[in-house]
């Protein structure tokens, strides 16, 4: 049985939009941006995962809060690359290679430059930041089912 992975599901989702792909191409990655990247990029991250159970033992389902980044040189690239994702996230459900998604709900959004160039080059970057949480089977994938 393949795990469900949250994040992965997650740049599923993003890869297949159009929209988005419009503006970061194939730029989507998990856990890190890699260096000397090009921007705009999005970067996704776990954050928590809390397992649903009840009286009986676990449900099978789980809630993950998903960390998505949107970078970019300029402010308006970051926010509107960041609405994008806002848009093609928000109200999700179904499979997402393989994961089945109950629905995705964002938790929190916000905009901000990074305090200093992590690449040793004197470019600030521009951050559209949105946290969701992502509600999952984590014992049955689409395929498997």
């Amino acid at each position: 049985m393949n795990t469900p992975d949250p994040a992965l599901a997650v740049r599923y989702i993003l890869s297949a939009n159009e929209e988005v792909t419009e503006r970061a191409m194939t730029r989507i990655y998990t856990d890190q941006l890699p260096q000397a990247a090009v921007l705009p990029a999005i970067i996704i991250n776990v954050i928590t995962e809390m397992i649903n159970d009840s009286f009986q033992g676990e449900t099978g389902l789980e809630r993950a809060r998903i960390q998505v980044q949107a970078i970019a040189d300029f402010r308006p690239d970051a926010n509107e690359l960041g609405w994008y994702v806002r848009k093609a996230l928000g109200g999700f459900t179904g499979d997402a290679d393989g994961v089945c998604i109950d629905s995705i709900n964002r938790v929190m959004s916000l905009s901000y430059d990074t305090d200093s160039p992590v690449d040793g080059g004197a470019k600030f970057r521009f951050v559209s930041l949105q946290d969701f949480y992502v509600h999952y089977d984590s014992q049955l994938s689409k395929a498997e089912g």
